[in-house]
């Protein structure tokens, strides 16, 4: 795949994090876990100029608490969670798609996210991805995993050709209720 790495606007993902930590106690009193689980929450900002579809979903390892949202407004913010036993952890990915109104939306696109939360809490990784929606009808999710294993705790993107952006990161929760390797992803998709 090629892949054109742009520099992450640090200032809206600090935000978004600070955000996420603290929505993070409130949203994990709503999941009730066994010893042994881990929890990954996870927030998506729509910053297209339009709205965002959910699109397509792979899931490697975990299960799905809260879905993905099926629509996206502009400027709104997409909460999930999921779930796992600790020693396989969380591996997933999503993808949105929808038009870039920023650049004219003259495109459909797509925006893929895909993240790891194992059970070593500083081994965690995101994948990110955008372009054009032909780009996510077939999708090869094997080598999706396979750069994913390749990531690290950040990750962006950009398309030339129509313009999109999306960055992400993920990270240890600062107070984890249920297990040290509870986690956070936040992404923002342009």
């Amino acid at each position: 795949m090629i892949s054109t790495q742009v520099p992450q606007d640090q200032t809206v993902l600090d935000e978004l994090v600070k955000q996420a930590q603290s929505d993070a106690s409130a949203r994990m009193a709503e999941i009730n876990l066994s010893q042994g689980r881990v929890t990954l929450l996870g927030s998506l900002r729509n910053a297209t100029g339009g709205s965002m579809n959910f699109h397509d979903d792979k899931i490697w390892s975990g299960e799905i608490f809260q879905r993905y949202q099926d629509v996206v407004a502009n400027g709104g913010n997409a909460a999930f969670s999921l779930l796992a036993n600790i020693q396989n952890g969380i591996k997933s990915a999503v993808v949105y798609s929808g038009r870039n109104v920023n650049t004219g939306g003259q495109h459909q696109c797509g925006w893929l996210v895909a993240w790891s939360n194992p059970q070593d809490r500083h081994a965690k990784k995101v994948y990110v991805d955008c372009g054009p929606i032909a780009k996510y009808t077939n999708i090869n999710w094997g080598s999706i995993e396979t750069e994913l294993n390749k990531s690290s705790a950040n990750s962006s993107h950009s398309d030339p050709s129509t313009g999109t952006v999306v960055q992400a990161r993920i990270f240890p929760m600062e107070d984890p209720v249920h297990s040290g390797s509870d986690g956070i992803i936040i992404a923002e998709f342009k």
